[in-house]
């Protein structure tokens, strides 16, 4: 129980989660059906980071649990109208989230959301804009956030995988929405929503980090 956060509040926050995705999946509706491709393509991806943004900032409440009083429908609220979008359970995210609070000063090697984001050189800085933009560091996040064994989001393989339960009901949901998005002619949709997650979204969660903490 979050003795700190009242029932409106509790409330408030579920009906702004549930309107995000009302206005996301409306918005992108009306794109689709509305625009043509090379239109509605580029809007949609700008609706995308729009969508994760907010999402980001609302599984790091979860995280805290400041999403709903009740530390149970918290957790609920945090895996399946918000982690659910990133296929990450709360509870992984809150293992590594806790374990960057440890640290009194940033980008330490062992920090598993800025270790990895510390930059030495110049070429490091384009080389990783690169790698962000190719989907290779998104994947490492993936992996990391996924992981419950995983300690640094720089080295994911490092240990044994260890699914938590959240994240199965989470992959089943999403094949459900794959499934769904393909009988409905949306898959492109679907394929672009992650392709800006794990390429310009992660880009910009370098740029933010690094221009706040520098």
């Amino acid at each position: 129980m979050n003795k700190y956060l009242s029932n409106k509040e509790s409330l408030e926050n579920l009906l702004m989660i549930l309107g995000l995705h009302l206005i996301f999946f409306l918005s992108t509706f009306l794109l689709i059906k509305n625009l043509q491709l090379i239109f509605s393509l580029p809007l949609f991806v700008i609706l995308s980071l729009i969508h994760h943004k907010f999402l980001g900032e609302f599984i790091h409440e979860g995280c805290h649990y400041n999403l709903h009083k009740n530390k149970i429908i918290n957790e609920y609220i945090s895996n399946y109208l918000v982690g659910l979008f990133f296929f990450v359970s709360v509870s992984n995210y809150r293992k590594k989230h806790f374990k960057h609070h440890e640290f009194e000063k940033y980008f330490k090697e062992d920090d598993p959301e800025t270790g990895p984001l510390k930059i030495h050189k110049k070429k490091e800085l384009w080389k990783n804009i690169f790698f962000d933009l190719i989907g290779l560091n998104g994947l490492l996040f993936l992996l990391n956030y996924t992981n419950l064994e995983s300690s640094s989001r720089s080295k994911p393989l490092n240990s044994k995988f260890k699914f938590d339960k959240a994240f199965f009901v989470i992959l089943f949901i999403q094949i459900i929405f794959c499934i769904t998005a393909i009988f409905y002619n949306f898959l492109m949709f679907y394929l672009v929503y992650y392709l800006t997650l794990g390429t310009l979204y992660h880009l910009q969660l370098r740029f933010r980090i690094v221009c706040l903490c520098t």
